[in-house]
Order: C-alpha cells, then structure tokens, then sequence
C-alpha cells in the first residue's frame, strides 16, 4: 500500500487508518521519535490478506512511503529550519564565473535501460512462464 506524507509528518510522526479486507477500520503509528525516510517500506505483520487455506493466518502488509515535500520556502522558514535540521553537507563550495540553473528534467533513458535488462532476462530465461507481478 502506497502512502503519501508530508515532510512534517516524516519528521515527527503520523497515524493514518486502515480497512482491513473484512472491514475493520485499525490503526497504523510511526514508533516515537522515528523519522520516515522517502520511498521507505515498512510492514506490519499479520494484518495482510489470509493465507491461503488457513482462514486464521494473515500474511503482512506492507507500506511504501512518498514524502511530499514543500515545493517553495520563504527565506523566515528556511532560517527556523537552519537552528533545528542537520547542517548542510555541501560545505566546500566556490562562486565560480559561470552558474547555471537547473530545470525539471525526466530520465526517459532508465525506461531504456530497463526494457534492455528485460529482454536479456528473457533471453537467458529457461522453462517455465514469466510472471509479471503486478498483475497478481
């Protein structure tokens, strides 16, 4: 299950609600004093979908968590965040003549990438069927 939290909650925790299959509504809580880390999984055990032929065992379910990030800062937040966040790790830096702006780019290349390393795979692929997971 993908869920989406703000930089704020990554950083001091959240609780969300969750229905189960049978519809129970159940809660789900970071552990005290943790930080939530971009694209991070986590699991609870037991809460997933019932094993297969035993109607008394759940399997896990499983979260992945996209931090949204603010996409501008006023220069009075920017100095509140210097006196609580860690200090920068980019500290050796000199003006030089020439500066550039970076602009929003995709990486329309590791698409490519991937489709190669697929049709390899299926190259060197013996017996059986290949599964695509997701669409179980």
């Amino acid at each position: 299950m993908k869920q989406k939290v703000s930089l704020f909650e990554a950083l001091s925790g959240f609780k969300f609600n969750v229905t189960k299959v049978d519809g129970t509504k159940v809660t789900i809580k970071t552990e005290p004093g943790e930080v939530i880390q971009h694209i991070q999984f986590k699991k609870v055990s037991g809460l997933g979908l019932p094993i297969f032929n035993q109607n008394t065992r759940f399997g896990d379910l499983y979260f992945e968590f996209l931090i949204e990030y603010p996409t501008q800062l006023e220069e009075e937040q920017k100095e509140k965040l210097k006196d609580i966040l860690p200090k920068p790790l980019i500290t050796n830096f000199e003006e030089t003549e020439k500066s550039y702006q970076m602009k929003p780019a995709s990486m329309p290349e590791l698409e490519i990438v991937d489709e190669q390393y697929e049709e390899r795979a299926d190259d060197h692929h013996e017996g059986g069927q290949r599964v695509d997971c997701n669409s179980q």
